[in-house]
């Protein structure tokens, strides 16, 4: 991983670079919970990219005015 880079940019880079093989079939990307970045979820949710966190058990995300 590139010093510059944090993370959540690496990971998000190789799910492009898996995305980019084009298998076929349609891929769910299973991120531990250090994964869970809300800015990063959208950003892939944007572009019809599938991901499943196995995240923290308390977890509020703030979308449309609500908290969910």
């Amino acid at each position: 991983m590139c010093e510059s880079l944090t993370h959540m940019d690496a990971l998000t880079a190789d799910i492009a670079r898996v995305e980019s093989l084009d298998t076929g079939k349609k891929l769910v990307h299973l991120i531990d919970r250090e994964g869970d970045s809300i800015g990063h979820m959208r950003t892939l949710s944007s572009q019809r990219i599938c991901w499943l966190i196995r995240g923290k058990a308390v977890f509020f995300c703030y979308i449309s005015g609500h908290w969910l």
